[in-house]
């Protein structure tokens, strides 16, 4: 494949934009010094063909460019202008190296290819695999984009959409994060703020709209600041998160558009006991589509959210009234918030026990109690699926909360309640892979009637993607080449469910 690939990329340089000159160029190099290499050391001949491989991905990509270079955007072209540098970057770093290993023939330095040639090669073999992914997961987001633009959208533009690949990007190929991000601590005064009923967060209208989370103590300063920086990567307009300012200590803060009054989801649904909603199906299905895309972005920015759940759904309203859609036509905008457990998805990342079932009960079984497996994206996504679930039924499982204590109580008749074997007794809650099944039902048989049976399979596929019984295809399509299964191609197959609805 090398000689191929070596005349594949000189033809395509004599054509290419001015951009993609040095990357060709640094293809070109590389791919020749590895003829030599397989020359003069057979022994590594399969992870050659592997680097082989993943150059020719990169020649793939550069003859789309050349062939669509004249029709794309200015968006679209600087999206790619920045793929191109990140790859310029890393093959430059790779050509420095191997040239240093030739003489001045142009033969191979047996030695130094012994002793440094190798690391090199196989540095860029894992830097091209991740890259590759990269590239993957931004042109998902356009092609989702590019099918939202052929929809009706209410006077709202392509170029909008076209900025969530953006977003994606900058989180793909973002670097250290600025130390601009540390906040005064007055700016993060928690006597400015004033609490969101059935939420964690705090917000101020005044002087500007923001609202303020604060992070787990656990959680160190890199913590808090690795969250902040990829949250203030979002663009509101575009991927319903807000933008963070910043940090101070364990706080985040982040915009809030104004004028606006932020209302928990839990909050509506709990309004709502059980009582038809004005708004139509369509305004529930944009909610769930949103919030797939908010994980999407989370889960590329290679993060684990760690707490969906409807409490840590805000919906934005420019009425100064906080009633519920119940009483209302519009859902309003849904922002999701709750980043105070967020970490990165490499990092060893557990859970801390929680005694609140109403946080427990969008936890998978296994993550319920004490455990010591490792939080996943796949967790994020089965707690979507109980979201989805309660979206769908227009209840939530929980009740009001008590005067005293302040804490919540089981909604009254919930069916993830078992029956006291008398009426003196109270019911008990169901353990949790019980409720996980009784989850199931509920989606199976409830759920159709209401949204369909495609929102109903999708819920049963993230309730079940944890186990061997998962619904969301041929595991082997969803793994990478090490054969480890990839948590972004779970929401990525949600994504892909939801945007084949219409109502």
């Amino acid at each position: 494949m090398t000689t191929e690939l070596s005349i594949g990329i000189a033809s395509l340089a004599l054509a290419a934009p001015p951009i993609l000159e040095p990357m060709l160029h640094c293809v070109q190099y590389i791919s020749g010094a590895i003829t030599k290499y397989r020359k003069a050391d057979d022994t590594h001949g399969e992870d050659l063909l592997q680097l082989d491989t993943h150059l020719y991905q990169v020649q793939r990509f550069a003859t789309f460019l050349q062939a669509s270079w004249d029709s794309l955007d200015t968006d679209v072209r600087s999206l790619c202008k920045r793929l191109v540098d990140v790859m310029e970057a890393r093959l430059v770093d790779v050509v420095s190296v191997l040239s240093s290993m030739t003489d001045a023939s142009g033969n191979i330095k047996k030695l130094d290819y012994a002793l440094r040639g190798r690391d090199a090669l196989s540095r860029l073999h894992s830097q091209l695999l991740d890259w590759e992914r990269s590239l993957d997961s931004v042109l998902f987001a356009y092609n989702l984009c590019n099918r939202r633009a052929a929809a009706p959208r209410g006077g709202q533009t392509a170029t909008r959409w076209d900025r969530l690949a953006q977003v994606v990007s900058e989180c793909l190929t973002g670097g250290t994060p600025s130390p601009r991000l540390k906040l005064d601590s007055n700016l993060v005064d928690e006597a400015d703020f004033v609490s969101i009923e059935y939420s964690g967060a705090m917000w101020r209208e005044t002087p500007t709209p923001a609202l303020l989370e604060k992070h787990v103590s656990t959680a160190s300063e890199e913590d808090v600041r690795d969250v902040a920086a990829f949250l203030s990567k979002s663009d509101p307009g575009v991927i319903n998160i807000f933008k963070c300012r910043g940090y101070h200590g364990h706080s985040l803060l982040f915009e809030l558009p104004s004028p606006t009054t932020p209302v928990s989801l839990q909050k509506v649904l709990i309004d709502a006991h059980g009582s038809p909603p004005t708004h139509d199906l369509a305004a529930r299905l944009a909610l769930m589509k949103k919030m797939a895309s908010c994980i999407f972005f989370v889960h590329t920015a290679n993060h684990v959210h760690k707490s969906i759940r409807t409490s840590n759904i805000l919906l934005l309203s420019s009425s100064s009234s906080s009633s519920s859609s119940s009483s209302s036509p519009s859902l309003g905008e849904p922002f999701l918030i709750g980043f105070d457990l967020s970490r990165p998805s490499q990092q060893a990342s557990g859970y801390t026990r929680t005694e609140n079932w109403w946080d427990a009960y969008y936890l998978s079984p296994d993550r319920q109690g004490d455990t010591n497996r490792a939080y996943t994206m796949l967790d994020d996504v089965y707690s979507f699926g109980v979201v989805l679930l309660e979206l769908c039924l227009w209840r939530s499982f929980a009740r009001r909360r008590r005067r005293r204590t302040g804490e919540l109580t089981w909604a009254r008749g919930s069916e993830i309640l078992e029956p006291a074997d008398s009426p003196s007794q109270p019911p008990s809650v169901l353990n949790p892979e019980a409720m996980r099944q009784r989850f199931i039902k509920l989606a199976t048989e409830k759920v159709p009637p209401v949204m369909g049976s495609t929102v109903s399979e999708l819920i049963v596929s993230c309730l079940s993607c944890l186990g061997n019984d998962s619904a969301f295809g041929d595991r082997k399509k969803l793994e990478d080449d090490d054969g480890i299964v990839m948590g972004i191609a779970y929401i990525k197959q949600v994504i892909l469910r939801l945007e084949s609805i219409s109502l």
